[in-house]
């Protein structure tokens, strides 16, 4: 009898087992022409780098099934025929879609708790998005209307005049509006973290939770997000294991800290480590950038009359660039004439600089002292200008702020 008994619970035991790791079960509907046979794939978010494959099927009769095991709701993307992505938080549940190849942001989704979730999520941050969108549709009005009014006849104007007249009646308008659009966007972003400690248990919370620090570098913000998800299963999931590592790297990245060195490979062959010139220069400015990023290519050429004007006082600039293919890279250095060290690995976002300074965004901007401390970190390298000014003009030459 015990042995039977025993026997009893061990298969209850392993049945309890299969019920909690059953996995997820996606059934799609998809509606157009020319549908069967077309691929199917399905990709996981995975930190900062590029989603990753996890399965790819085919439809049949207007119709697939996926099947596979998460270790937590994450959101995932889901392309019909290279066409998408339909995002979405994939659980352990049976999940229905539907959707047509025409709309692919109107496909409905049914089963998942955390996809429900997030769409109340949005909804709910939508009067904010709203505001801020009828503030800038207000700019373009006005701006229009600036544009459409007639020129006085007296006093006569040259066109040179009236541009710069008009210019100046719209950046008025720019700068009062500036001010409702910021507002709006702050008013949005308390309202994000205020939901995320609402929701501290949640994997929806966590995702969003790292989508806002990583355009921050507030460490007090970071901080209280970090505190806020403190849910032993969510701590778990990969988006607070992220924000506790943008934490960790932006602590040591912030303006006061040490740098920290690396050695990467140079445009001109060879290695060259970042300390080959901090300590032996006066300041040296680190700048991310890519081939691929217009805004951080045009910035990168502003900064030539700088290093111009200060390389003999003791300024120096090292570019890091996040570019994948060695031509593409090399075409816009030689195009751009750009006269500084250049650094890649060509990795992309998976370059290890990226990691060590925390940069989630190009353009960004540090400056290093020669004692190897960071005086800056800004993402538009003009300022730079301003700064390096005061140093070698107005204060003494250890300080540029």
């Amino acid at each position: 009898m015990y042995r039977i008994k025993t026997l009893v619970c061990c298969l209850a035991l392993l049945l309890c087992c299969q019920a909690c790791h059953k996995g997820y079960t996606i059934k799609g509907t998809v509606s157009g022409d020319d549908l069967e046979g077309k691929s199917v794939t399905l990709l996981e978010l995975r930190g900062i780098g590029s989603p990753a494959e996890v399965q790819k099927t085919t439809i049949q009769n207007g119709s697939f099934t996926m099947k596979g095991v998460v270790a937590y709701p994450d959101l995932h993307l889901l392309y019909i025929d290279g066409q998408g992505p339909v995002e979405f938080f994939v659980e352990n549940s049976n999940i229905s879609l539907t959707v047509s190849l025409d709309s692919l942001d109107g496909a409905e989704i049914n089963g998942s708790a955390s996809q429900m979730e997030y769409e109340r999520f949005y909804k709910s941050i939508k009067p904010y998005q709203d505001r801020m969108e009828e503030i800038a549709e207000e700019a373009d009005a006005r701006a229009a209307a600036i544009d459409s009014m007639p020129r006085p006849e007296s006093p006569e104007m040259t066109d040179a005049e009236w541009t710069a007249y008009t210019d100046t009646l719209k950046q008025a308008v720019n700068d009062s509006l500036s001010l409702l659009l910021r507002e709006a966007a702050m008013n949005g972003k308390f309202f994000i973290y205020d939901w995320i400690k609402s929701n501290s248990d949640s994997y929806v919370a966590a995702f969003l939770a790292y989508e806002m620090a990583k355009n921050t570098s507030a460490v007090d913000e970071i901080s209280g997000l970090c505190e806020a998800l403190a849910n032993p299963s969510v701590r778990k999931s990969q988006w607070v294991r992220l924000l506790n590592t943008h934490l960790r790297y932006l602590t040591r990245t912030v303006e006061g800290a040490t740098y920290t060195d690396f050695t990467m490979p140079s445009w001109n062959g060879g290695d060259v480590t970042l300390s080959d010139y901090v300590g032996k220069k006066q300041f040296v400015v680190l700048y991310f950038w890519a081939s691929w990023n217009p805004k951080s290519r045009e910035l990168q050429k502003t900064m030539i009359p700088l290093y111009e004007k200060y390389k003999d006082q003791g300024v120096e600039i090292v570019s890091v660039s996040l570019d994948r293919q060695f031509e593409d890279w090399d075409l816009a250095l030689k195009e751009d004439s750009i006269p500084w060290v250049q650094l890649s690995s060509l990795k992309y976002w998976q370059t290890d600089a990226v990691e060590l300074y925390n940069v989630n965004e190009i353009p960004q901007t540090f400056v290093i002292n020669n004692e190897g401390t960071i005086l800056l970190r800004i993402k538009d390298p003009s300022e730079l200008h301003r700064n390096f000014e005061q140093v070698f003009h107005e204060t003494p030459a250890d300080s540029i702020k």
